[in-house]
């Protein structure tokens, strides 16, 4: 077996290793598949410590290895590979060369595959694996969900997780793909209450449903308070479940796996957006309205953090489609002892359709043992910005900072006024020159970087452009453009943008 450097495994796990390989080269009669199915889980070990760590053993289910183009079936009460079968039916572990009324089953990871509903058992099946964690300490499950679709197949799949016996809700894949099996990712923080920990998952299709896949689960800790390039935060919002919409009122709170959310204004929706069409989510089935069921929220967690260090923010946002032709507006910050970071952030049609996500960035140094992140609702009324695959993360020594999203009302020319939109490094402005103009008078767009902004304007009060257009972003969030071309009356080289605060 060769190692290479960039793979290499430490010296102990080497040596265990090739004194099985020894071993296994020449097996006794009658134990070669044994043998063969000790080495492949030796080699599963090592691949399993390359993946960084993950707890749980036989993740891909590759164990016991299945004939190609075939399955094997366990039953309630039996084990293989590290999961006990719970429930009242059976699973299959199924090769992903299985195929069946033209489609075929493929794996997600490996060869293989999970059936949760077995040869047409079609019960609240499911598997279940404890694995050893420390009291406290926070982790992050990830797993796929299998979907095919038609006839005896049912429209979609949906399997419910549960921690120690609490349940974190139900996972659904909806989406199909022509011919083959569809697999969908889910992310789930959990903290460990001791030490062990037992990580279960049921078949939850209806009973005329006969395929239900998983494949590729992962636990692995999540990082403390600070370590460079460890998540401190991780949130996706598939906990808790619901089967419509949620709404959580002012001085209500509700726990999503390790996190806990806390609305201090109004209120939020908690949507399934399997259910509610005129929500999408981007990671899962579920995402946040920050607009509740009525008013615009205010939704705020707090986390661990080290003095001196610094965090990058991202986040994913769209909006609620009952909006129609009124923006999604929001804002978003981090306090510590002081304000550590603030941004406004806007989706509306310019920005793309409703069920378009945009990420946000942005950075903070923590300057104490404890942050809040908190969201802000500019809509009023039962529909707003809707965010979901939210993180801080421990930024690598020399990491650059990341300026809060320049998305935004601006005063122009301190009468007039100006919304900008940055998508990513684009940025796009429309200023209206006097309060009660009928606009925009001026576009703007250009590329963000560092802190200049280069692009070119146009003015439709002229009819005339494009023009050069250089602006610069003061540490204050302000922009302004005195080294932009105006050949028409020097109003844009005089500009400066004051934020809206």
């Amino acid at each position: 077996m060769i190692v290479s450097a960039s793979s290499r495994a430490p010296d102990g796990l080497i040596s265990a290793v090739l004194a099985a390989c020894l071993a296994l080269a020449f097996p006794a009669p009658g134990h070669a598949e044994n043998a063969l199915s000790k080495l492949q889980k030796a080699l599963n070990s090592i691949a399993g410590a390359a993946r960084g760590g993950n707890l749980i053993v036989n993740g891909s289910f590759e164990d016991p290895v299945v004939p190609k183009g075939s399955y094997v079936t366990f039953q309630s009460g039996q084990s293989f590979g590290g999961w006990q079968v719970v429930g009242a039916g059976s699973v299959s572990p199924i090769s992903g060369d299985y195929a069946q009324s033209g489609i075929r089953f493929n794996a997600q990871h490996g060869a293989q595959w999970l059936d949760m509903t077995g040869p047409m058992s079609n019960s609240v099946t499911g598997v279940q694996q404890a694995v050893r964690t420390q009291p406290g300490a926070k982790y992050e499950l990830v797993f796929h969900v299998g979907n095919v679709a038609g006839g005896m197949f049912g429209t979609d799949s949906s399997i419910e997780v549960q921690v120690d016996g609490k349940s974190l809700g139900i996972s659904r894949n909806a989406n199909v793909t022509p011919g083959m099996q569809n697999w969908g990712q889910v992310r789930l923080p959990i903290t460990a209450a001791g030490a062990s920990t037992t990580i279960t998952f049921i078949n939850r299709d209806p009973s005329g449903d006969n395929s239900n896949g998983l494949d590729n689960v992962s636990l692995v800790p999540a990082g403390g308070d600070g370590a460079a390039g460890t998540a401190v935060l991780s949130e996706s919002f598939e906990a808790p479940a619901t089967a419509n919409y949620t709404t959580f009122k002012a001085g209500q709170s509700f726990t999503s796996g390790a996190n806990t959310w806390t609305v201090s204004a109004t209120g939020v929706d908690l949507c399934n957006t399997q259910v509610r069409r005129e929500v999408a989510a981007f990671d899962g089935n579920q995402a946040i309205d920050l607009s509740g069921s009525p008013g615009a929220g205010v939704l705020a967690t707090s986390f661990a953090t080290r003095p001196g260090q610094m965090y990058q923010v991202s986040f994913q946002f769209a909006r609620n489609n009952a909006l129609g032709a009124t923006p999604g507006h929001a804002r978003v910050e981090v306090l510590g002892a002081v304000m550590l970071m603030e941004g406004d952030f806007r989706h509306d049609a310019a920005v793309g359709p409703f069920n378009t996500y945009r990420p946000f960035k942005g950075s903070f140094v923590a300057d104490g043992a404890t942050a809040t992140l908190r969201f802000t609702s500019l809509n009023p009324g039962v529909a707003g910005i809707t965010i979901d695959a939210v993180s801080v993360t421990a930024a690598e020594a020399g990491t650059p900072a990341t300026a809060a999203s320049l998305s935004g009302e601006y005063t122009y020319l301190q009468q007039g006024r100006a919304t900008v939109t940055q998508t990513g490094d684009d940025v796009q402005i429309y200023s209206t020159w006097l309060p009660a103009g009928q606009g925009p008078h001026y576009s703007f767009k250009g590329k963000l970087k560092g802190d200049t902004i280069t692009g070119e304007w146009y003015s439709f009060y002229h009819g005339k452009g494009w023009f050069r257009w250089v602006a610069k972003v003061m540490p204050n969030g302000d922009i302004e453009s005195s080294q932009s071309d105006d050949p028409i009356n020097a109003n844009v080289r005089q500009a400066i943008l004051t934020r809206q605060r």
